[in-house]
Parts: structure tokens; sequence; C-alpha cells
């Protein structure tokens, strides 16, 4: 049986969720838990996702988003890969399967575009990511 910090199972989902709405340490800072527990939280969710229980990967392009969507389609990587960010109008993050974020990379690349592979193990906000 799987625990957070002598938690239960249950609440490992409730975490995961909490972690990506708010940091870890703003709901410390707020009150809602000790100071201390929320940074045995970060190291535990650390130790957890760097085990590669779900590998992905993530990328950082430079296009809009009309242009990388055009790229994701042609590919044929619509349902591995999602635009996961929006940082402005364009530089977009893309994120989800390893093979399929490669793809888009190179694609990218291809035209003379810019992408550049981010230091994740887990193609965070996508489908690859429970």
């Amino acid at each position: 049986m799987v625990t957070v910090l002598g938690r239960s199972p249950q609440l490992v989902g409730f975490f995961y969720l909490l972690s990506d709405i708010v940091s870890d340490l703003d709901v410390a800072a707020c009150g809602a838990f000790s100071f201390d527990f929320a940074l045995q939280f970060v190291f535990e969710r650390s130790r957890l996702l760097s085990g590669g229980i779900h590998p992905g990967a993530m990328a950082a392009v430079l296009a809009n988003e009309e242009t990388l969507r055009k790229h994701i389609e042609t590919l044929g990587v619509s349902d591995s890969v999602t635009i996961a960010v929006f940082n402005s109008e364009e530089s977009l993050v893309v994120s989800g399967e390893i093979s399929a974020v490669d793809s888009v990379i190179c694609s990218v690349k291809k035209v003379g575009g810019r992408a550049v592979k981010l230091n994740v193990g887990q193609g965070l906000f996508s489908a690859s990511y429970p």
C-alpha cells in the first residue's frame, strides 16, 4: 500500500491536485498545513515523481498556437501531445508522450523554428500524466 507521509492512499490524489493548483509552501503559509508538513510533502512528492512511474516529456516552443497545432496535426500526434502551457502568444509548451514531444521538436526545428526539450521526466498537464 502506498502512503504519503503516513496518510491514506485516498489522500494521494488530493495532494497531487492541491499541488497543481497552488504551491505546497503557499498552502503552509496560509495556515492550511504546518510549514514542516508542507516541506515534508514537497520532498515526498519529488521522490515519488522522480521514479518515472508515468514517463513523459515537455518542450518550450516559440510559435503561435495555430502554427503549433498545425505541426501536431501534420505529425498525427494529437492524441499523444497537448499544448499544455500558454506563456504568451508566441511562447507555448507542449507536453505528452516522449516520442510525440520529440517529433514536435524536430518538426518545428525543421522549418527553422525554435523548440527545446525541458528537463522533466513527466508530461505534466497532458493526458499522459494522471
